[in-house]
């Protein structure tokens, strides 16, 4: 049988991001676990939330629905598995629907101190296929652009 080329070998499963903000790293922790700032960043450029919850606690779930340039809406949930303030989040990642409805990955955001800013590493993994992978890969660039704005701008 054919190997599918979308398919990921298992180490190629994970994207790995770093980003540095001009921002204390309380400010961007914040950014990502208070509903009205996390609103003003999440997703790529056109990108408007519409719906957000959040129970920023281990255990504790996530729903956010947005809407992006397009007009398309979609929606993502997941359980907190750690939060460790100013430091470290890790959380599932499940989309609702499109293609990828169902399909749960693992999200882990680590948070550190750099050159007077903040520094984030971002491992998104349990990605099924390269197509997911460079989504995600657009989604949480576009989403760390503006992030880097807003954050920088208060």
């Amino acid at each position: 049988m054919a190997a599918n080329p979308a398919s990921l070998h298992p180490q190629d499963d994970t994207l790995r991001l770093t980003r540095r903000f001009k921002a204390p790293r309380e400010k961007v922790f914040r950014a990502f676990t208070e509903i009205e700032t996390f609103r003003k960043w999440f997703g790529p450029a056109g990108t408007t939330v519409t719906k957000a919850e959040m129970d920023v606690r281990q255990g504790g779930r996530y729903s956010v629905t947005a809407r992006s340039a397009e007009g398309k809406l979609f929606s993502v949930e997941g359980v907190y598995r750690e939060v460790r303030p100013y430091e470290r989040l890790g959380m599932t990642w499940t989309w609702a629907q499109g293609d990828f409805a169902g399909v749960e990955t693992l999200l882990t955001i680590v948070f550190r101190d750099a050159d007077g800013g903040a520094e984030i590493e971002l491992t998104h993994s349990l990605m099924p296929s390269a197509e997911m992978r460079e989504r995600h890969n657009h989604g949480w660039n576009g989403s760390f652009e503006r992030l880097a704005a807003l954050v920088a701008s208060r």
